[in-house]
């Protein structure tokens, strides 16, 4: 797991073929859009016991988080009642990132979320990159991931590896630990299988879920306020600059476009919102509109 860009299907096909692959992209266009396992076949040591599980990011411009979430959630609960358990994680962050902005910061959030605490002994947090980036800012960087960011999962028992080349050896010596660390392990239920199979929790009602939901209704509250200053700002400028007005109705309506989709998204996994965005949107108790959770104050 880990941000669209980080090598995800890089790593894959590392695994698998021991060179870069069809798989990975070279763009930062996710290349993963859906939950996709492949098994290794012929490795010396394990045959083809290892499956590894590739999984889109949490930063989608085409499918919703929770989308995603869900997608995942459903692959870890078919596994879970199947017997098939998970060995061990891998999340994997870009060195070459300047600063841990919105995005890895949300897909860390969401991982440390969607395994709890009891699992966290069987990740591993990958830095990949390093070839692209100088030595002394790849090593300042480092240190900041393990001091601060990595920290809370370090604690709980997390390691870290460095991706430092890209060659199948390189791949395989950090998912070897992963597996020999781990063979004597109780492979535990990591915290979304629990919540989905053992609790009969809806997905929105789990750790994971709630933080997605709770960003949503962040991120509509602001678009509230966007498109409020939007129509003050068109209505100001309706007589003396119909032309710039014209544009930001345009803005405007992309805006509305992006906010429906959201609703939609919300009403869909019975996101809990507040009162006054449900109030600004028009989706009261008695909007014939969409049918919406209010949030308890």
């Amino acid at each position: 797991m880990g941000p669209t860009g980080t090598g995800k299907s890089l790593l894959v096909d590392l695994l698998t073929t021991g060179k870069i692959g069809k798989r990975a992209g070279t763009t930062l266009k996710p290349e993963t859009t859906r939950v996709t396992p492949v098994r290794v076949h012929g490795h010396k040591q394990y045959g083809g016991r290892v499956v590894l599980i590739d999984t889109p990011s949490f930063d989608n411009d085409d499918r919703s988080d929770l989308d995603i979430l869900d997608e995942i959630s459903r692959w870890l609960e078919t596994a879970y009642r199947k017997s098939v358990k998970l060995t061990g994680l891998l999340y994997l962050h870009r060195i070459n990132d300047n600063r841990m902005g919105g995005s890895p910061r949300k897909n860390l959030r969401i991982f440390g979320e969607l395994c709890g605490t009891k699992s966290l002994d069987r990740v591993i947090l990958v830095s990949t990159m390093w070839h692209m980036t100088p030595r002394e800012a790849a090593e300042r960087r480092y240190q900041e991931l393990e001091a601060n960011f990595w920290k809370p999962l370090i604690d709980k028992g997390s390691r870290c590896e460095r991706l430092e080349k890209l060659d199948g050896k390189e791949a395989w010596r950090i998912v070897e630990q992963l597996i020999e660390g781990n063979l004597t392990k109780n492979k535990e239920a990591v915290q979304l299988q629990g919540e989905i199979v053992e609790e009969n929790k809806p997905l929105i009602a789990t750790r994971a879920g709630r933080e997605l939901g709770t960003e949503l209704e962040k991120k509509l509250a602001q678009q509230k306020d966007t498109i409020i200053q939007l129509r003050a700002r068109i209505d100001s400028l309706a007589k003396h600059d119909p032309a710039q007005a014209r544009e930001l109705k345009k803005n405007l309506r992309e805006l509305e476009k992006q906010v429906a989709t959201e609703l939609e998204t919300a009403q869909h996994y019975k996101v809990p919102l507040g009162r006054r965005i449900l109030s600004f949107f028009g989706l009261g108790k008695k909007s014939s509109k969409v049918s919406l959770t209010l949030r308890p104050d």
